[in-house]
């Protein structure tokens, strides 16, 4: 059986965010192996063994006077289109954003059959944005890492390096990739600011895209109170404490 891996990326303003997604991700066993891309050689947070870091501040893969480097979103958001570099030992993995909740069981989307496609993801429609080819939100997106050592991450990452999108790595995935990936149903990424967000009823992974302030949101807060311990115990004995 294939490993399930997730990823999270985060600058350290987002340590805490990040945590509490996974906390989030664990409780409903969403995952065997989570990565916390960061920028220290040390987490400041205690993590259970499930969970390994790796700063990648170095990174050589995106220029700091490129055009997308020093926007309001994080130059984090950029390592979602260098993964296939950053995890050569993977085929795919499930990459999260840090203002994600997981409120319900997600084993079907590790059932997805990506053969021939690049990602998956749920469809989006900005308002006011028209677009030419079908557009996924990046928050909740399943990357075949396998498919994109086709040369195609390379060319994901020379864009983002020579041309300015205002949604970095979505943007440049959907112009080099166009209609090669498969459509997650919406319940996999259901956005905040969308009407879908007014009732978590039968949403899988709610994503508080824009919010202000994540710890102010009641599901943020109930899975920062819960512990690893929790979760680990769920592990050995099948219940929670």
């Amino acid at each position: 059986m294939r490993e399930r891996v997730a990823v999270y990326c985060g600058t350290r303003n987002l340590y805490g965010d990040m945590v509490t997604a996974a906390k989030s991700l664990l409780y409903h066993k969403g995952a065997d192996k989570v990565w916390f891309l960061i920028e220290d050689d040390v987490f400041p947070h205690e993590i259970p063994d499930c969970i390994s870091t790796m700063n990648v501040s170095g990174q050589t893969y995106f220029r700091e006077d490129g055009p997308n480097y020093h926007q309001h979103w994080t130059y984090m958001v950029l390592m979602r289109a260098a993964l296939a570099h950053i995890f050569p030992q993977y085929d795919r993995v499930l990459s999260l954003d840090c203002d994600t909740i997981v409120n319900q069981n997600i084993d079907g989307i590790w059932d997805t059959d990506l053969t021939g496609k690049y990602y998956a993801g749920v469809r989006e429609m900005l308002p006011g944005h028209e677009y030419d080819q079908p557009y996924c939100n990046f928050g909740v997106i399943m990357l075949n890492l396998a498919q994109l050592r086709d040369g195609t991450e390379d060319r994901v990452i020379d864009l983002l390096n020579t041309k300015h999108y205002h949604f970095n790595e979505q943007e440049a995935y959907r112009e080099v990739v166009k209609d090669a990936f498969v459509t997650l149903p919406p319940e996999y990424n259901v956005l905040y600011y969308s009407t879908a967000a007014a009732s978590t009823t039968g949403a899988k992974i709610i994503h508080y895209a824009n919010h202000p302030r994540s710890e102010n949101v009641m599901l943020f807060r109930k899975y920062a109170r819960k512990t690893w311990d929790a979760v680990l115990a769920h592990e050995s004995t099948g219940r929670y404490v």
